[in-house]
């Protein structure tokens, strides 16, 4: 079969730093590739270099191939004056075929002509860009963590797009479920270069453990053999040792001629040698191939959260009360109880409240509860999806002295540290330059650098990679207090313990029956209540 696309042992150097080399991929006709990652280890640039944005270093590439890249969305944008029109233009699209676009692909009306995109929801935006970059029908269609910010609808209706989709596509997403449901084979970028595996994200996982449980074995018959070895070569420098006190004795014994004792002595000490050499030189191969065999250690979030008041076992709740947004009722009849431990999600459609919900719960927002709710929490933290929580204009260290006044500039240090922001070139950085996943982990650090009753999360998982993320939830899991969580992430929902779920549809708050314990029952009610 040919390929679309085809790299040779291509090297990628970005500012003296190699991301990867050597690197040597093809991709077939109408190819469902998953491209997966830890944050900055190169899953965009490569998008970019196959698309013809960014040459290889060194190396090269064959196509004859049109391509497409949708980018991240830019969080900048939330925080412009720039019309969809505009922004349309900027990608060589006019408006009126991406809004045809947009009604055939998701049945999408919300987006009205000459709307800035800073009053568009991350969803919406991401929708734009599939629109855009469906119009072109290229060869092979790039998408970059297009799952971010889409709610269920909006994934399953990008699964059945890609499902029908003619070219081939290489998507980085970190969502488990949805590579799981759209790919067959995973490039994974690994210690600068990038490994290919067959199957979907859960096989690729099973060759990881299996690969990780032969370096193990491998690791310990090592391990044993250089324990044996040392022992042969203490033994050797034992006999070695008792060699030279019989050639003492026998200098010492008059009738010994000096011949005999030469000849004993070079012949015992030669012997003595050789293998004393030998067994040097097998443990410097063993310990050069535990070496290589070491478990790498890899870097881990660490949370921390404590909770305010353990005390307080309910922490607030709404009864009855209706959600406004000037003067309009969005979500009416709501019934909610968050305790201290508990794990729960609110569900929806993008549009269909569940941030305005999660807002007036904490008074932010234009949204209004009425009645009001009842609050006994001493302290609530929500995290908005868009990060405004990061003053823009002040680098990491100082967003997190602003927040916790009394932190000492190590002590600020030693936090961020627990977040991936551990060398000096990390923490002075200014926060308009952070990539999404590192706002993501700055605005944690922010919200974690102080006692919490009740967090809630407002799409948390935008941005983060799956071991950042899969880090963070196991952080959280040793959190007291309760925890509010908006994601369409089952995966992540899975992670984090959520054991009570609600989904908002056509004005009500509906209790599901499945939990995210049971991930693919859960998904089907999800998507069956929602369309």
């Amino acid at each position: 079969m040919h390929s679309l696309l085809t790299t040779h042992t291509i090297t990628v150097e970005i500012n003296e730093h190699t991301l990867f080399s050597g690197v040597s991929l093809s991709v077939p006709p109408r190819a469902r590739i998953g491209l997966v990652g830890p944050n900055g280890s190169g899953k965009s640039t490569l998008l970019k270099v196959i698309n013809g944005q960014i040459e290889p270093t060194s190396g090269g590439i064959d196509t004859s191939a049109t391509s497409y890249y949708l980018p991240q969305i830019d969080l900048s944008l939330f925080e412009s004056d720039e019309s969809v029109n505009t922004y349309c233009s900027r990608y060589d699209s006019e408006w009126k075929k991406v809004e045809a676009e947009l009604h055939r692909l998701f049945k999408c009306e919300s987006i009205k002509e000459g709307a800035l995109i800073s009053t568009i929801s991350g969803g919406e935006l991401m929708m734009l860009n599939i629109a855009i970059g469906s119009i072109r029908d290229p060869d092979i269609l790039l998408l970059d963590e297009p799952t971010n910010h889409l709610d269920v609808v909006g994934l399953r209706i990008l699964e059945q797009y890609l499902a029908t989709f003619s070219g081939a596509c290489i998507v980085v997403s970190h969502d488990p479920l949805f590579l799981d449901r759209t790919v067959s084979r995973i490039w994974a970028i690994e210690h600068q270069t990038v490994e290919e595996y067959g199957g979907n994200y859960s096989a690729y996982q099973e060759a990881l453990k299996a690969r990780e449980e032969t370096r193990r074995r491998s690791f310990e018959r090592e391990r044993k053999a250089l324990k044996r070895q040392r022992g042969a070569l203490e033994k050797t420098e034992t006999r070695a040792a008792r060699a030279e006190r019989e050639q003492r004795r026998i200098r010492a014994d008059d009738a010994k001629d000096k011949f005999t004792e030469g000849f004993f002595k070079d012949r015992s000490e030669q012997s003595a040698g050789k293998h004393r050499v030998r067994f040097k030189e097998e443990m410097e191969e063993t310990k050069e191939k535990l070496s290589q065999l070491k478990p790498i250690q890899k870097r881990k979030v660490h949370v921390g959260l404590i909770a305010q008041n353990e005390g307080r076992k309910q922490l607030c709740s709404v009864d009855g009360a209706a959600l406004s947004i000037n003067g309009q009722v969005l979500v009416q009849d709501i019934h909610l109880q968050f305790q201290f431990g508990d794990r729960v999600a609110v569900l929806g459609k993008n549009g269909s409240g569940k941030s305005s919900l999660l807002q007036a719960l904490v008074g932010l927002g234009a949204g209004t509860l009425t009645p009001p709710v009842r609050v006994n929490a001493t302290s609530i933290v929500y995290v908005d999806q868009k990060y405004r929580t990061i003053d823009q204009s002040k680098t990491v260290l100082e967003n997190i002295e602003a927040v916790h006044s009394t932190f000492t500039t190590q002590e600020a240090r030693d936090h961020l540290a627990k977040f991936m922001f551990a060398q000096t070139a990390d923490v002075k950085k200014r926060a308009s330059v952070l990539s999404g996943g590192e706002a993501a982990r700055l605005t944690l650090a922010m919200v974690t650098a102080v006692p919490v009753d009740l967090l809630i999360l407002d799409e948390p998982t935008n941005n983060l990679d799956i071991e950042t993320l899969d880090s963070i939830t196991d952080g959280l899991s040793d959190f007291q207090g309760g925890m509010v969580v908006i994601s369409h992430n089952v995966h992540f929902l899975q992670r984090l313990g959520v054991n009570r779920a609600y989904c908002i549809v056509d004005g009500q708050l509906k209790l599901m029956m499945t939990t995210p314990q049971d991930p693919e029952p859960f998904y089907s009610e999800l998507v069956k209540i929602i369309t």
